[in-house]
């Protein structure tokens, strides 16, 4: 018996070319590797101790005190107005800057910490946890804590930005500016807490995760 013959046509046989077509177009597609997701760019925080520890241990490395733009470190000063605070600010670690706004007749202790060598324009994003721990009540208009960043150029601070509070309880609290410098002008980022000066009501302050950024055009 002689075998029987499919006659498949020229559109069955187009649709069969056409699958198999198919079938190794996708074969080799799931064969590709997959590119995985781009990571997001880092961002450096230009503060070099920004949680005031190292190793666990408390630190205040490269900040300096106790007035506004002085250059001496505030490790040569403990425990004059500086305190280690063992209680830092949500995810800051073990330990927090004290810091003490009695200073005899000077109305106002400041700790700061200094970034040199950057040039150009800038758009810079400074953040900081700040609280009151210890304050006389009532508040008065020259008691409070708060946090700031200028240019020094030479001993001159030339421009400043600052935000200041009297809360209690641990906060974030965010500047945003440009700062245009050249490569021999000095970053100024600062700490303080004021109170009523010479013999007047005092106000302490913890602050924590101080933290200062380029942001990306």
């Amino acid at each position: 018996m002689k075998p029987k013959l499919v006659h498949v046509g020229v559109m069955g046989f187009s649709l069969i070319i056409t699958i198999v077509f198919f079938y190794f177009c996708c074969k080799k597609d799931s064969a590709l590797p997959e590119t995985p997701p781009s990571s997001p760019p880092q961002v450096q925080n230009l503060i070099a101790n920004s949680s005031f520890e190292q190793n666990g241990q408390p630190a205040f490395k490269k900040w300096y005190g106790r007035k506004l733009g002085s250059t001496i470190p505030i490790d040569s000063l403990l425990p004059d107005s500086f305190l280690w605070s063992p209680t830092p600010a949500p995810d800051g670690g073990q330990w927090a800057l004290y810091l003490s706004g009695d200073d005899g007749m000077v109305p106002g202790t400041y700790a700061n910490a200094y970034i040199t060598g950057i040039s150009g324009t800038n758009i810079y994003h400074l953040t900081a946890w700040m609280k009151v721990i210890r304050v006389d009540k009532p508040f008065r208009i020259n008691q409070f804590i708060g946090i700031g960043m200028g240019i020094l150029k030479g001993h001159q601070l030339q421009y400043i930005k600052s935000v200041s509070d009297t809360s209690v309880t641990w906060k974030q609290y965010i500047l945003t500016d440009t700062l245009t410098t050249v490569f021999t002008d000095t970053i100024a980022i600062y700490l303080t807490a004021h109170d009523g000066g010479w013999q007047g009501p005092y106000c302490d302050g913890v602050f924590d995760l101080i933290n200062l950024t380029q942001v990306q055009p």
